[in-house]
């Protein structure tokens, strides 16, 4: 699952340029994208920039073949607290946990259902991984905005951090083995 290629595949391929980072859109761009959730389409025009000049996070973007968003995520660093996670996580860990947030992740409303959400979150759970070579961050952690966005991450292998959690985490080191890191 975290092995394949991350970029859509099939006649989507080509369709898209890539995965680039925000500072390489136009504001135009990112005005123009729509998830159909309003709250994270104005975080996308009103914060990412600011979060990404400031080191708060780091926003990508996947870009159609005609420049518009088709998707983005963001990643930055993060901790968890021993009381927040399950003792099968905090055994041998450090307090905090260093982790990865998968702050937010989004497709255009157009282009839903045609798996770039799970395209974006093989790439996000690819840097993860790479991020945690340098860092030794031990799990990707995210937030779902509904029950929706649950769903599709506990399709990913996503588990809550303790019993009845909304906060989903991702044991690194788990994808590691299974991508051959």
């Amino acid at each position: 699952m975290y092995g394949k290629n991350p970029m859509p595949d099939g006649k989507a391929a080509n369709r898209f340029k890539g995965i680039v980072r925000l500072d390489q859109a136009s504001d135009e761009q990112l005005k123009a994208f729509d998830c159909g959730k309003t709250v994270l389409n104005n975080w996308l025009v009103t914060r990412a920039r600011a979060n990404d000049v400031n080191g708060g996070s780091r926003t990508y973007l996947l870009i159609t073949g005609d420049d518009r968003v088709a998707g983005y995520f963001c990643l930055s660093n993060y901790a968890l607290v021993h009381e927040e996670v399950k003792a099968s996580v905090r055994r041998n860990m450090p307090n905090p946990i260093p982790a990865t947030l998968l702050g937010r992740l989004a497709v255009s409303s157009e282009l839903q259902g045609q798996d770039i959400g799970s395209s974006l979150l093989r790439y996000a759970v690819s840097l993860a991984v790479k991020v945690a070579e340098f860092t030794n961050s031990a799990v990707l952690v995210t937030e779902p905005i509904d029950e929706s966005a649950f769903a599709f991450y506990r399709r990913f292998g996503f588990e809550p951090v303790k019993a009845g959690a909304s906060l989903l985490m991702l044991r690194l080191h788990a994808v590691r083995e299974i991508i051959g890191r």
